[in-house]
């Protein structure tokens, strides 16, 4: 399903700290690991370009399919792929593409079908639902079976203002029987708020997500002497704390920061400061990750929970950020204490 998504491989290259630039599609299909991508080449734009799933245990070529013209320069950082279900492979393109190749994994079958959106346009709510942006500034939810029919989907089964997102959980290791009916959670944009929703959509109870965490402690803003704030480029930005809050893989991320602090020539004046919270529904517990100090900027963070082994059957909880400094963007992982 959806969740099957593997984001740790030998296939990913790592530089000598550890980061890697390229997010890859990867899967795990029974007991391989399945990526898929396209064979795009900048130096050499006139080639054909051709969208091929491998085994990327063995690098071993499963299928391979040249794209039409106007689909030459499609990337694989372009690709939106995900497992549909036991063995179907769901592949569009973000922008404004509605290209959409569904792929059975069992049998090596494969349809071609335009998308009633652009896939970019398509937010996942774990493997349960899908939403997409409806009239009057809301969102609609539609079944998860539409989007292998993604040309002509059902009407939508729940809407919902645009100044929220959608996230699924499974709580049901809580005491409480609120918490353990909650299906999905409704996060406001710029906002801890929380609303619990039930399986139907049907509202349980508001919450905050910050009441998680018993041992919360905000960041700081810092104080600048009066040299470092004649330097700063962007005095707005000096004394902002941010966060970003993502749930995935029953996971909830809260990633509190301050970002450093730069002048013209992108020279590091201050650095910035991490204050990371994270909450197991599976465990219904607390996940601890070690504050650092920030010396690059964030673009996104993204919990995952990895494949299960002796030493921790359900999957020890890691984060990627995709950082960026100057001119230059990379990922890197982060595990949890």
């Amino acid at each position: 399903m959806a969740a099957s998504r593997i984001l740790e491989h030998h296939s990913i290259k790592l530089d000598d700290k550890g980061c890697f630039f390229q997010l890859d599609h990867l899967f795990k299909y029974k007991e391989t690991t399945i990526s898929v991508s396209t064979t795009y080449n900048s130096n050499n734009t006139k080639k054909p370009n051709y969208l091929q799933i491998k085994n990327a245990d063995t690098d071993e070529i499963i299928w391979k399919l040249e794209l039409c013209s106007y689909l030459n320069r499609i990337k694989t950082n372009d690709l939106k792929v995900f497992i549909h279900s036991d063995s179907n492979l769901w592949i569009g393109i973000h922008n404004s593409h509605r290209d959409v190749w569904i792929f059975d994994l069992s049998n090596l079958n494969w349809t071609k079908k335009l998308s009633f959106c652009p896939a970019s346009q398509i937010k996942l709510v774990g493997n349960k639902c899908f939403y997409v942006p409806g009239a009057n500034s809301t969102f609609q939810v539609h079944k998860w079976s539409d989007l292998l029919n993604p040309n002509n989907p059902n009407e939508p089964i729940y809407t919902f203002p645009r100044n929220s997102t959608l996230f699924d959980v499974d709580w049901s290791s809580s005491s409480i029987k609120k918490l353990a009916e909650c299906v999905y959670i409704r996060q406001y944009f710029m906002s801890t708020q929380i609303d619990l929703l039930d399986g139907e959509f049907k509202f349980i109870c508001s919450s905050d997500i910050l009441d998680l965490f018993q041992n919360y402690q905000p960041l700081q803003p810092v104080e600048l002497d009066e040299q470092i704030e004649e330097q700063v480029i962007n005095e707005y930005d000096t004394n902002i704390i941010k966060f970003t809050t993502n749930i995935i893989d029953n996971i909830l991320l809260y990633w509190e920061y301050r970002e450093p602090i730069v002048d013209k020539n992108k020279n590091i004046l201050k650095t910035g400061q991490t204050n990371i919270y994270c909450w197991d529904f599976t465990t219904n517990s607390q996940v601890k990750f070690t504050n650092y100090d920030l010396n690059v900027f964030i673009h996104q963070i993204i919990p995952f929970r990895a494949l299960p082994d002796a030493t921790n059957p359900i999957g020890k909880i890691k984060y990627i950020a995709s950082e960026y400094f100057g001119s230059k963007s990379w990922y890197k992982i982060y595990e949890s204490v």
